[in-house]
């Protein structure tokens, strides 16, 4: 049973690389041919990354034998949400955004308010946008299935959640020859890349481990994208600042739930006996 479930996850995995990469040529070659029109590219996007999810739904009855669709919506959402870990979450990623936009602005010598767009249109059109893609499109495969398979594999959350930051960085791979980066830029954007993506990974697993609610990870996975869209100063400048600063907040993160692991779990187990007493 175990060697089915690894195999089953393992074509998950593989066939929304496939799915993706496919879906993201037909982007490409949807916005060539429109003249280069942005709401194409913007709405092919959208689409494209709904893949994990839509891999998902094709697949569920081989990645969840014995369930029901609704059955497992109603599980993944089940769980009372803590607020009070998510305002902390959410509270670190903006400070980690604006303590990089800062920073960028004294190295340039400019205001900070000249690398921000925080009109009504550009805001309202970007959350839209981040809205409908990455967060809600891709958490349902990699934190609603493919989490707590990598944390049994790997023997721990943390292990897990760098397993599925590695996944779900290369899945991005078409995605970073698209930015027209080249030779040493590119190599430093993929490698920022992966490393924030392992370190925003390291804190939606660690988070998702104490409140097994999608909506954490969707929610931690949107703040992280919307925080980043109103800024339009140098993208390459920012990286450096924003990736440290996520590096920081995941050990922190990690460091926090090794030392609060045992407390949890004996208190989920001292509720289980109350139950049953």
């Amino acid at each position: 049973m175990q060697k089915k479930t690894v195999n089953y996850s393992r074509r998950y995995v593989v066939t929304a690389y496939l799915v993706f990469w496919c879906s993201v040529a037909l982007v490409a070659a949807a916005v060539f041919a429109s003249g280069m029109n942005m709401t194409v590219m913007q709405w092919g996007s959208a689409v494209a990354s709904w893949t994990p999810t839509m891999v998902l739904l094709v697949m569920f009855k081989k990645l969840f034998p014995g369930i029901t669709l609704k059955e497992w919506l109603k599980q993944a959402f089940a769980p009372r949400i803590n607020f009070r870990l998510l305002f902390t979450v959410s509270a670190v990623l903006v400070i980690a955004m604006a303590a990089s936009v800062y920073i960028v602005a004294l190295r340039t010598d400019q205001p900070v308010m000249n690398i921000l767009d925080l009109s009504l249109p550009t805001l309202a059109s970007a959350l839209f946008f981040t809205l409908i893609q990455g967060a809600t499109g891709e958490e349902a495969g990699w934190r609603g299935y493919l989490q707590p398979i990598m944390e049994q594999k790997a023997g721990g959350v943390i292990k897990g959640s760098l397993l599925v930051g590695l996944v779900w960085s290369f899945w991005h791979l078409p995605l970073w020859f698209a930015t027209g980066l080249l030779g040493q830029q590119l190599v430093i954007y993929i490698v920022t890349f992966i490393i924030g993506n392992l370190s925003l990974s390291v804190m939606i697993g660690t988070c998702y481990s104490r409140c097994r609610n999608l909506f954490v990870p969707i929610w931690i996975h949107f703040v992280s994208n919307a925080i980043a869209t109103p800024y339009i100063g140098d993208p390459m400048e920012i990286r450096y600042w924003l990736v440290s600063c996520y590096v920081l907040a995941a050990i922190s993160f990690a460091l926090w739930h090794r030392l609060t692991a045992g407390k949890v779990q004996g208190s989920v187990q001292r509720s289980s006996l109350l139950e049953v007493v």
